[in-house]
């Protein structure tokens, strides 16, 4: 989960239910997040975190430590402990329940703790469904805590480490960071940057936004493979490209696949909201929408969304909010009213940190080489600013 994802739901949830009305029975609203990691994980600075160990340290943070969000009831996967602490929120109960969701529908949610076979399941009034993408371990991590999480990050560190050659195939926005941070990280190793295209990042982004990210990198000193495909990996590291050509190579990270965290989904919602592309179709509100029907108390944001935009974490943040908002008119007995701004879905902006750390952005078809706020905001890959915005 990355510290966007949620937390934005979270905070814009909390602020909400202190102007809600009390209910008549004096019940609360009850809020339960299901997430098998025990905390928030900044993803942004994650190619980062993969070769400094005291950063991946400051990139995670546990639920139960958090400043402005404070959990009634946590349940943690390997004791299976209940803890119960005191919020301050009158109008509010949240919990957070350590496990995995198995099965997804309309109504109720499976999951299980830790290592049980044993399903609990869990009934539910709205659903926010905020899973993201998997990509390639350690870039979307095994680890369900902050301990195993920085090992895992360490063994990464030090399979680069042990190699003189590191290749990273596929030049999305994954790649080329991680690419540019190995060699910053490692100036004497030999850093190669394989891509089937004519160009990079995918993204459709002005040719001078990749044209300046194309320089940071060979000027970094890295090596670039454009319109290259590689057909096998050998033993000893070496890589092989469908045009029989061998490029010389120890440890290779594979960047060239993603999908979409959705196999719990029933299979009702499969066949009937999931597109072509794997992605869920929402109408204009993010709730679960085809051209037949629409399913009202059911909201899905960031990458699973199909929407036409360049899928950013402050992508989410909006998402969030508009999820949380519509939630409460419908708690409020009116319509869901919150869509996704017009005019930031026909912008293309993106922010890379590219070769020698340079922030190479574009944001209203203007692209800037180390724009002074963004070079200050990714010191700690904008976690500051997430932090202070969420109050956490």
């Amino acid at each position: 989960m990355s510290l966007y994802h949620l937390s934005i739901i979270l905070a814009s949830i909390i602020q909400g239910a202190n102007t809600f009305p009390l209910q008549p029975n004096g019940r609360k609203i009850s809020i339960t997040m299901i997430e098998p990691k025990n905390g928030f994980l900044n993803v942004i600075g994650m190619p980062r975190a993969l070769l400094d160990t005291d950063f991946a340290k400051s990139q995670y943070f546990a639920f139960n430590g958090l400043k402005g969000i404070k959990f009634d009831n946590i349940f943690e996967n390997e004791k299976r402990t209940r803890r119960t602490t005191t919020n301050s929120q009158i109008n509010l109960e949240l919990s957070y329940i350590q496990a995995k969701v198995t099965n997804l529908d309309k109504k109720s949610a499976e999951y299980q703790m830790g290592k049980e076979s044993k399903a609990y399941s869990l009934q539910f009034d709205y659903v926010v469904l905020a899973t993201g993408r998997h990509r390639s371990p350690p870039m979307s991590p095994k680890s369900l805590d902050i301990k195993s999480f920085v090992s895992e990050a360490g063994e990464f560190k030090q399979k680069v480490e042990k190699s003189d050659k590191v290749s990273v195939i596929g030049a999305g926005a994954v790649g080329i960071e991680i690419a540019a941070e190995i060699k910053h990280s490692y100036p004497e190793k030999t850093v190669n940057l394989i891509h089937p295209y004519s160009s990079f990042p995918p993204e459709p982004l002005s040719g001078k936004f990749k044209e300046y990210v194309h320089s940071a990198l060979k000027d970094a000193g890295i090596n670039i493979y454009l319109e290259t495909r590689v057909e096998k990996e050998l033993a000893n590291g070496n890589l092989v490209t469908v045009d029989g050509k061998i490029i010389e190579s120890q440890f290779n990270y594979w960047s060239s696949g993603k999908k979409n965290n959705i196999s719990m989904l029933s299979k009702e919602i499969q066949e009937k909201y999931v597109s072509e592309k794997g992605n869920l179709l929402t109408n204009e509100h993010l709730q679960l929408s085809n051209v037949q029907d629409t399913v009202k108390n059911f909201y899905c944001i960031g990458d699973i969304v199909e929407i036409p935009v360049i899928k950013t974490a402050g992508w989410a943040a909006k998402m969030g909010r508009i999820c949380a908002s519509n939630i409460f008119s419908l708690l409020l007995n009116k319509e869901a009213n919150e869509t996704l701004p017009e005019k930031l879905l026909k912008s293309k902006n993106m922010v890379l940190v590219s070769g020698n750390r340079d922030i190479v952005s574009e944001a209203n078809s203007q692209v800037e080489i180390n724009n002074v706020r963004l070079v200050e905001q990714y010191k700690d890959y904008c976690l500051s600013k997430a932090m202070m915005k969420l109050n956490l």
